[in-house]
């Protein structure tokens, strides 16, 4: 097992961006000392030059352990369908990018203000103010500040402050925690915690805890767990609407609404 460093555009490279030429693989992250070879399936990857080419198809028919990403370059930017297998993580960092198709057997892991423009298998994580504005395919995560503006299938879940944009789609149950927000369709099941809200998106079912709310659309039936608040139950509801609210403290009791309603309203109490 070794770690390999590609860059093209350096003295001694093919200054060609092609994944397959040995060329452009280096031993050391000074690029001094060449590898004379390409990486293999047990070897780890640096990638400090945009990928542009992939002549033979290596990147894809062995690919490697695990790439890493860095310095703002980007995996086939001009979008002609390269495919990186990896066996264990792809890590983009920066404001690094995937245009092309990440076939990971392990995970992918999108951090600062990086992106996915193509395709990605096998969970995702989006971390810092990282992107998607591709697809996710095998369920992702977002945390901190990070954005949904593509697809995702296989379901996902928002932390911190990360949220789903209007014209995303998550195909499958969703789970928003902290301040995260929907403002895109969740094809299945979606359950809000803390107080995270469905903003102005579409969800099938929903559940709410805690003191999460409603501002969108719910195409199926909702639930409301925790204080009672008219403010959270706001938006639109075309199946039936379950409240059980704790009552405040001024209510004079500690009882709890249980009403199963056909349309919704605000109850006065």
């Amino acid at each position: 097992m070794a770690t390999l460093y590609f860059n093209s555009n350096t003295a001694g490279g093919g200054f060609d961006g092609d994944w397959s030429n040995p060329s452009n693989w280096w031993s050391d992250d000074l690029f001094t000392i060449p590898a004379g070879v390409t990486p293999i399936v047990i070897d780890d990857a640096i990638i400090n030059d945009s990928v542009l080419l992939d002549t033979t198809g290596l990147a894809s028919a062995i690919g490697v352990n695990e790439c890493t990403f860095r310095g703002g370059v980007t995996f086939d930017p001009n979008g002609i369908g390269l495919t990186l297998t990896t066996q264990a993580n792809a890590q983009f960092y920066d404001s690094c990018a995937n245009y092309g198709n990440i076939a990971n057997i392990g995970n992918a892991a999108f951090h600062d203000s990086s992106f996915n423009g193509g395709t990605a298998t096998g969970n995702a994580t989006f971390n810092d103010s990282s992107f998607n504005g591709g697809t996710a395919a095998g369920g992702a995560t977002f945390n901190d500040s990070s954005i949904n503006g593509g697809t995702v299938t296989g379901g996902a879940t928002f932390n911190d402050s990360s949220f789903n944009t209007f014209y995303a789609t998550v195909i499958g149950d969703a789970t928003f925690n902290d301040s995260s927000f929907n403002s895109g369709l969740v094809t299945g099941n979606a359950t809000f915690n803390n107080s995270s809200f469905n903003n102005s998106g579409l969800v099938t079912d929903a559940t709410f805890n805690d003191s999460s709310y409603n501002q969108g659309t719910v195409s199926g039936n909702a639930t409301f767990n925790g204080p009672y608040l008219g403010s959270r139950v706001g938006g639109t509801y075309n199946g039936q609407v379950i409240l059980n609210m704790t009552c405040p403290a001024s209510a004079g009791s500690d009882q709890t609404i249980a009403r199963l309603l056909n349309l919704p309203f605000f109850i006065n109490l």
